[in-house]
């Protein structure tokens, strides 16, 4: 059963579904595949993400287009700590989709267990929210 916040229009179950994900495979780092698949983990957990912060922010009648804006007003409501983190994954993301080589892989594997725990932070805001 889906797990929503609000009301039916955000619905927080694919975020926790991604949570074990990412955990499950940030312990599992261990080669090429299992690296791409952290790479993968992150870029549609960042969307998520952020996609989940402009739908509270419109409900709570703010409105923002942009990842950058999304974060500062979801800082000023208390989803997340601080923008800037955010603005870094969001680097990260860019990065990321437009990579196609191993090092990536140990860039990602370096900020990976910061942005699980920013995640997990964003989660537990977000349920607050009930």
């Amino acid at each position: 059963m889906p797990k929503y916040i609000l009301d039916k229009t955000i619905d927080i179950q694919p975020l926790l579904n991604k949570k074990n994900l990412l955990q499950k495979i940030s312990t599992e780092v261990e080669d090429e595949i299992g690296g791409m698949a952290a790479v993968e983990a992150f870029e549609v957990s960042y969307e998520l993400a952020w996609h989940t912060c402009q739908k509270v922010l419109k409900y709570k009648g703010e409105e923002a287009r942009f990842p950058r804006d999304v974060f500062r007003l979801s800082a000023e409501l208390g989803l997340i700590k601080d923008p800037e983190i955010w603005f870094d994954f969001m680097d990260k993301r860019n990065e990321t989709s437009h990579a196609y080589d191993v090092d990536i892989l140990e860039e990602v594997s370096s900020f990976l267990p910061k942005f699980i725990k920013e995640f997990n932070n964003l989660i537990k805001n977000l349920q607050k929210l009930r």
